[in-house]
């Protein structure tokens, strides 16, 4: 997969009402769009609104598990699930948990801004920007029952010495993620927060289970951010094998190494000379770091697409692989967001919130192991945007030519949409 792809034009005369249509490549390649679900179509936005996370999560049978912001039965963000029934050929959505529920008054917060992690038994694991204590939280989804039950794993104090979870953070990480295991249940998680911490600019820290008969979670603080580090970190940590973690955050690229004695050593990797928001990484085998930055980047502060790759005798070579907005009105994309998706070619797949043909709605991009560049769908392609606006996330595949990600707006219901882009492979 990769090159053949030239920029995709919607067909005229498409109805409004059409969950699924095709679009075809200059190079003949037949490519296709369609949405799986729209939110914000029930009253008052109970079955969600306004998507977020990094990217969505897809177990073994193929459903598909996010979050959203506001809306949900009582206002303050909701959990989902997209059930595939025929075959994929329909998604059935169904709220596991709509937060602050009366019953436990937002004790395992609210307002998620982070998508979530799965288990090995299926439970999923994320955090809020509110609620708890004040200063977010992270929650548990048991989905075992009858029905979802949410429970508090951790609440961040207000006074914000352990951090505060805030917009553009939160994500969850743990040992394995990256090669697409499950989490274990019982090993550390790890995540960031963005405010808060000694130095009152974020903190990175670790979240260890309970032993076997003990019920609560402990919280360690393994680094307090301050300027010129990572400063107001944004998006993912993500982890190597050997245990080292990995975050980006306005101006600058840095790694915790475990010193041997439970703490974690502060390793700047790369430091931005030209005002670069950096935000989620996806790591490879061999250590390379692909990201991209939301803002800052050679053109228009559009941001850029970049990688950070370790060089022999120690340090990392950082380059630039694309710039966004270089086309006129930026019809290639801006302000990518959300960590990308590398395939088994080399060949990377993200999304951006702005740019794109269609009055600054976003596209789904592909920058190919050879260095090319290809808008693969550009946002708001139907009137109303009912296919979505503004692309939040990065994208998942299910190995086939088949990729889903989300939009933060737009679709039938105004509140985003989660959709499937399928290529030929």
């Amino acid at each position: 997969m990769s090159g053949i792809f030239s920029r995709l034009a919607l067909a005229g005369g498409l109805s409004l009402a059409a969950a699924f249509w095709s679009v075809q490549a200059e190079a003949g390649a037949l490519a296709s769009y369609r949405v799986l679900h729209s939110f914000c179509v029930n009253a008052n936005c109970a079955d969600g609104k306004d998507l977020v996370g990094d990217q969505l999560i897809r177990d073994a049978g193929g459903d598909l598990f996010g979050t959203a912001k506001f809306g949900g039965r009582f206002g303050n963000g909701a959990l989902y699930e997209l059930q595939p029934k025929h075959g994929g050929a329909k998604y059935r959505r169904k709220v596991l948990k709509a937060f602050c529920d009366p019953a436990t008054p937002c004790a395992a917060g609210e307002k998620p801004d982070a998508g979530v992690v799965i288990d090995t038994a299926g439970n999923l694991y994320g955090t809020t920007t509110q609620g708890g204590l004040g200063c977010g939280a992270v929650y548990e989804a048991v989905t075992g029952g009858a029905k979802t039950e949410l429970k508090a794993l951790h609440t961040f104090a207000n006074d914000g010495s352990e951090g505060c979870v805030g917009a553009n953070g939160g994500s969850l990480d743990y040992q394995g993620k990256e090669t697409g295991a499950r989490y274990d249940g019982v090993s550390p998680l790890y995540g960031m927060t963005t405010g808060g911490g000694a130095n009152d600019a974020g903190t990175i820290y670790e979240l260890v289970p309970p032993a076997p008969g003990h019920g609560r979670w402990t919280v360690k603080v393994l680094y307090s951010l301050s300027d010129g580090g990572g400063n107001t970190v944004i998006g993912n940590l993500v982890m190597d094998a050997s245990g080292d973690l990995f975050g980006a955050g306005y101006g600058a690229i840095f790694e915790l190494t475990p010193d041997g004695s439970g703490g974690f050593d502060y390793n700047l990797l790369h430091a931005s000379d030209s005002g670069e928001a950096y935000g989620s990484l996806a790591i490879s085998a061999d250590g390379t770091l692909t990201g991209t930055a939301l803002f800052g980047g050679p053109s228009n502060n559009a941001g850029s697409l970049f990688k950070l790759a370790p060089v022999a005798g120690g340090g990392y070579q950082y380059t630039l692989l694309y710039g966004f907005c270089l086309e006129v009105n930026c019809t290639d994309g801006r302000n990518p967001s959300g960590a990308v998706m590398i395939d088994a070619g080399g060949n990377i797949f993200g999304t951006t919130q702005g740019g794109g043909a269609n009055n600054n709605h976003g596209v789904i991009f592909e920058y190919t192991s050879g260095g090319t560049y290809t808008v693969l769908h550009d946002f708001c392609a139907l009137a109303n945007c009912t296919d979505g606006a503004t692309g939040i996330g990065g994208l998942i595949t299910d190995g086939n030519g088949h990729f889903y990600g989300m939009t933060a707006n737009g679709g039938a219901g105004t509140g985003g949409v989660v959709f499937e882009l399928s290529l030929p492979h």
